[in-house]
């Protein structure tokens, strides 16, 4: 597991445009008793990330889109806030529930439901095509995931 060494008040902080550092992420998370392990996303293996989320310690995945826009340049929008602002990312959860995965992205209307490991796949699929930040959130307390 990678843990953040950071603690100081300046590396607290989000970026312009509101995309928090994944460090203060981690501490927000290790105060909840949840630590996370970043996911190599050069390793396209859907399978590998499925097998570490059925484990009953998971509690989820968190996905960050700062690497996808990079490849996506699909609006004028996006690419003049990168531009000013450099790295515009979207934080996304998506927490499990039971044997299903809920996707927890605030751009959505109502959560995206995921019912078995092959639609999970699907989207985890989709997600690494688009060179997105995987992170794998376990919990530290035995018998809480």
């Amino acid at each position: 597991m990678i843990r953040s060494a950071c603690c100081c008040k300046a590396c607290q902080q989000e970026d312009i445009s509101g995309n928090y550092d994944a460090n203060v992420l981690m501490m927000a998370l290790s105060s909840k008793k949840v630590e996370v392990q970043f996911w190599d996303s050069r390793k396209k293996d859907v399978g590998e990330i499925i097998h570490r989320v059925k484990k009953d310690d998971c509690v989820g995945l968190i996905l960050n889109t700062s690497g996808a826009q990079r490849k996506d340049p699909d609006t004028c929008k996006s690419w003049i806030l990168r531009m000013v602002f450099g790295e515009v990312g979207h934080w996304i959860a998506v927490r499990k529930e039971k044997d299903q995965f809920c996707n927890l992205n605030s751009k959505y209307d109502e959560p995206e439901i995921y019912r078995n490991d092959d639609e999970l796949a699907n989207f985890l699929e989709e997600q690494l095509e688009r060179d997105i930040h995987i992170l794998i959130a376990t919990s530290m307390e035995p018998g809480k995931g």
